[in-house]
C-alpha cells in the first residue's frame, strides 16, 4: 500500500463524512470499494508522511472522525458480512485478512476507546469473521450461504433493470388516443383477473360446495378456512388441507336368536286302544300381570350363549392406543414457527427443533443459515398457503408451500417468492418437536 493509495482513501473518507446519505448506499451495494487497512490506520491516527505534510491538525482530526464514522456505519452495521467487517474484498488473501484483523482489534481495544464508543459486541463479531474467513472450509460454506441468500434479491433487481421492450420510435399520442389506450388496458386487466378468478373457483379451489363464491376465491379462501375451522366443532387443524385421520368403526355384537324346539308328535295307538277324542280342556286362566314396586323397567336376562359371548368380548378389549400427535400440537407448533421466523429470532426457532437434531451438524448448519438470513433482512412475512399432513405412530409429516416476502438491507425492491415447506414432527417427552425442517433459506 503506497502513499498514493492513502491519499485516495482519505479523499473518499472525507466525501463520505461530508455527505453520508449520498455515498453510504454505494458502499453498501458494492458499487464503491475502499482499502480497509488505511481506514483502520486513519481511525487510530496513524498517518503516512504524505498525509502529515498535506493536512494540518484540524484536517487530520476530521479525517480520523471520518474513518471512525465509516467503520461504525459500514463495517460494523447490523447486516454487514464478514468481508465488510474486516474491510476486505471476497478475493482477499490470508495475509490481508490477518493484517486488517489485527488493526481492527487494536482499534477496538478498551484502552483506545476514549471518545469513540463502538457498538456492543463488535469485538465478538470481528473474531467470528476472522475465524470463518481464515479457515478455507468454513469460508467456502459461508460464501455459498451468502450467495444463496442474495441470489433471490439479485435476480429480482436484474429483472427489474432489464429492458424487455424493444425501442420503437413512435409519434406522440394525442390526449384522446392516450385516454382510449388506458381504458382498453384497464378493461383487459379486469377481464383477465375475472377469468382467473372464475377458473380458480370452478377448478382449482378444493373447498366444499357449502362455501360461497367469495369464500372460494383466493386469498379469501384462507380466511374462510380459518373462520370455519375456529367456529366449527371439528378437530381438524387450521393449517391442514388433508386429514389422514378416519373415524373408527364401532363393533356391534348382535346375539343370534336361539332355535325353537320342534313340537313332538304323539305316538300312534293301535285301533283297539283308540278312544273317542276327549272334549277340549278349558284354557287355563292367564296369570295376572304383576307391577313392580318401583317404576324402573326390569332388564331381561340374556340367554346363556349370549352371556358367554359378551364375557369373551369384554375380556378381549384392545389395549389403550399409544400417544399420537394431535391437531392442537400441530397448530401450536406451526404458529410458533411462523412467529419466530417473522420476528427473526433464531433461538426461538431452534427451540422448536428436537435437541438431538439441533446438536447435530445439520442443526448447526440450519442455525447458521437462518442467522445469516435474519441479519441480511429488515423484515420478513411468511404465509403458509397449504400443508398436507401424513400421520404416523407418534409422528407427523407435512409437505406444502408457503409465500415468503422479505426486505433485504440496502435493497429497495422486496424479495417475494413461493417456497416449498417440509416439516417432520415427533413426540419428545410428551411434546411435539421438529425433527426435520426444509424452509428457505435452509433446504436440508
Amino acid at each position: 500500500m503506497s502513499e498514493a493509495d492513502a491519499a485516495a482513501v482519505a479523499s473518499k473518507l472525507l466525501d463520505f463524512y461530508k455527505e453520508p446519505a449520498r455515498f453510504r448506499p454505494r458502499y453498501l451495494n458494492g458499487q464503491e470499494t475502499i482499502a480497509g487497512a488505511w481506514v483502520f490506520k486513519f481511525a487510530q491516527a496513524r498517518f503516512p508522511h504524505g498525509i502529515l505534510r498535506a493536512f494540518n491538525v484540524e484536517e487530520r482530526r476530521r479525517l480520523r472522525e471520518a474513518a471512525c464514522a465509516f467503520i461504525r456505519q459500514v463495517c460494523l452495521r447490523d447486516a454487514a458480512t464478514h468481508y465488510d467487517v474486516l474491510g476486505v474484498q471476497p478475493a482477499a488473501k490470508t495475509e490481508a485478512l490477518k493484517e486488517n484483523y489485527h488493526l481492527l482489534m487494536a482499534l477496538l481495544h478498551p484502552d483506545r476507546q476514549d471518545a469513540h464508543a463502538w457498538p456492543t459486541g463488535c469485538a465478538q463479531r470481528v473474531n467470528q469473521a476472522y475465524a470463518v474467513l481464515s479457515d478455507e472450509r468454513q469460508r467456502r460454506a459461508y460464501e455459498a450461504s451468502v450467495h444463496k441468500i442474495g441470489s433471490g434479491a439479485a435476480h429480482i433487481a436484474a429483472a427489474a433493470q432489464a429492458d424487455v421492450m424493444p425501442a420503437v420510435a413512435a409519434r406522440p399520442m394525442s390526449p384522446r388516443r392516450r385516454r382510449r389506450s388506458r381504458i382498453r388496458a384497464a378493461m383487459l386487466v379486469t377481464a383477465v383477473i375475472a377469468t382467473l378468478l372464475f377458473v380458480q373457483i370452478a377448478w382449482v379451489s378444493d373447498l366444499p360446495a357449502e362455501y360461497g363464491v367469495l369464500e372460494r376465491a383466493y386469498p379469501l379462501e384462507l380466511s374462510a378456512r380459518w373462520m370455519r375451522s375456529v367456529f366449527s366443532s371439528s378437530e381438524t387443524p387450521r393449517f391442514l388441507t388433508e386429514n389422514a385421520w378416519s373415524p373408527r368403526a364401532t363393533d356391534v355384537v348382535e346375539a343370534a336368536p336361539e332355535p325353537k324346539p320342534a313340537p313332538r308328535r304323539p305316538a300312534p295307538q293301535p285301533p283297539s286302544e283308540r278312544v273317542a277324542d276327549p272334549e277340549p280342556a278349558a284354557p287355563a286362566p292367564r296369570p295376572a300381570r304383576t307391577v313392580p314396586l318401583q317404576d324402573e323397567p326390569i332388564a331381561p336376562i340374556a340367554p346363556a350363549k349370549q352371556r358367554l359371548r359378551l364375557a369373551a368380548d369384554a375380556s378381549e378389549q384392545p389395549a389403550p392406543p399409544a400417544p399420537t400427535v394431535t391437531s392442537a400440537d400441530i397448530e401450536t407448533l406451526v404458529a410458533r414457527l411462523v412467529s419466530s421466523y417473522e420476528a427473526g429470532d433464531v433461538d426461538a426457532l431452534m427451540a422448536l427443533v428436537d435437541r438431538a437434531e439441533a446438536a447435530s451438524v445439520r442443526g448447526a448448519r440450519m442455525r447458521q443459515a437462518y442467522d445469516e438470513f435474519f441479519r441480511a433482512t429488515r423484515q420478513r412475512h411468511l404465509y403458509v398457503t397449504n400443508l398436507a399432513w401424513q400421520f404416523g405412530a407418534g409422528s407427523a409429516q407435512a409437505r406444502g408451500e408457503a409465500a415468503l416476502s422479505a426486505e433485504f438491507v440496502g435493497q429497495d425492491a422486496a424479495f417475494e417468492r413461493r417456497v416449498p415447506v417440509e416439516v417432520d414432527i415427533a413426540l419428545r417427552e410428551g411434546r411435539a418437536r421438529i425433527t426435520r425442517l426444509a424452509l428457505f433459506p435452509d433446504g436440508t
